[in-house]
């Protein structure tokens, strides 16, 4: 059976108008919905904040007393234009991550922690350099590390949460092979 055209312009008009009138329809639910949850973030940022300070916190969802490195306000976190790029380097030369963080010794321990902990948890192999890692249990690996520490959500492509797990991972290998729990690395 052939399909059903519209028998003229006219038809062919007032389908489009209909059409065009369900996609602005679809359009305002979803800007509300939008609106809607702006103001449920606005107001969780504003309740984080008073029970931070109530509890006589710094303010810093980090823990860190330093206003220049954190703000505490999760809602601009990991947008474009607050986003912190990986430090250039010379070559061969490492950075200092702490410093390139921002963040104090307190706060940049309990992140190391952190990733030392969620290694095992989403399934990485201490064993197999960073470069050989699974891309989504890299991937899971820093959602979680941001859940738990907001302030890795500043750097621009995960810098620092890769820098920490692979100075983690070569640490790792590096005292298995001086204890002799793995073959010493082929040089070559």
């Amino acid at each position: 059976m052939p399909e059903q055209r519209p028998k003229s312009l006219k038809d062919k008009v007032q389908a489009l108008e209909k059409q065009l009138e369900e996609a602005n329809a679809s359009r305002r639910a979803a800007e509300n919905d939008l609106q809607e949850a702006r103001e449920t973030i606005e107001r969780q940022a504003t309740a984080l904040a008073a029970a931070s300070t109530s509890a006589g916190g710094s303010g810093h969802s980090d823990g860190s007393p330093n206003s220049h490195t954190y703000d505490g306000n999760d809602e601009n976190v990991g947008q474009v234009e607050d986003l912190i790029p990986r430090p250039e380097v010379e070559g061969g030369k490492r950075i200092c991550i702490q410093a390139a963080m921002g963040i104090d010794r307190k706060a940049y321990k309990r992140i190391q922690r952190t990733i030392r902990q969620l290694v095992p948890a989403v399934g990485l192999d201490w064993r197999l350099n960073f470069r050989l890692q699974d891309a989504e249990k890299l991937g899971k690996l820093y959602r979680l590390a941001i859940k738990a520490h907001a302030v890795l959500g500043r750097y621009e492509n995960n810098w620092a949460t890769a820098e920490l797990l692979k100075m983690y991972l070569q640490n790792a290998r590096g005292h298995a092979r001086k204890m002799g729990y793995l073959e010493p690395a082929m040089l070559g």
